[in-house]
């Protein structure tokens, strides 16, 4: 790759004060916080989701008077979207981040999950 297009895709950074340049895994695509935000916030969503849909399912349970068929059907809709939050959504949030999972090397994506 050269320094050219390096600097185009925003994948270097300069430390302040020095004149040396660091490219490849210590620099992350959206640097200054745009990358960590965007995590931040589908993680919440995530968490949210997952919690919601685990609430419904232990109220059912747990009180007698919302057990009926309805409330069984909405429980049942309730565990699919839990395990789409449990399974599916964190996949989605490192493709919706990285784009690709083959796009980056393994230590960007290990100092990602560091926040």
């Amino acid at each position: 790759m050269s320094d050219q297009f390096v600097g185009d895709l925003g994948l270097e950074t300069t430390a302040p004060g020095n004149d040396s340049t660091v490219t490849g895994a210590g620099a992350v695509p959206g640097e200054g916080g745009r990358l960590r935000w965007s995590a931040l916030g589908l993680t919440a969503i995530i968490v949210a989701t997952a919690g919601g849909n685990a609430l419904v399912c232990a109220a059912v349970c747990v009180e007698r008077r919302l057990q009926n068929i309805t409330n069984y059907f909405l429980m049942s809709l309730a565990i699919a979207d839990l395990l789409v939050a449990v399974l599916v959504m964190p996949l989605a949030m490192v493709v919706e981040l990285f784009g690709n999972l083959t796009d980056y090397s393994l230590s960007a994506r290990r100092d990602f999950f560091y926040f």
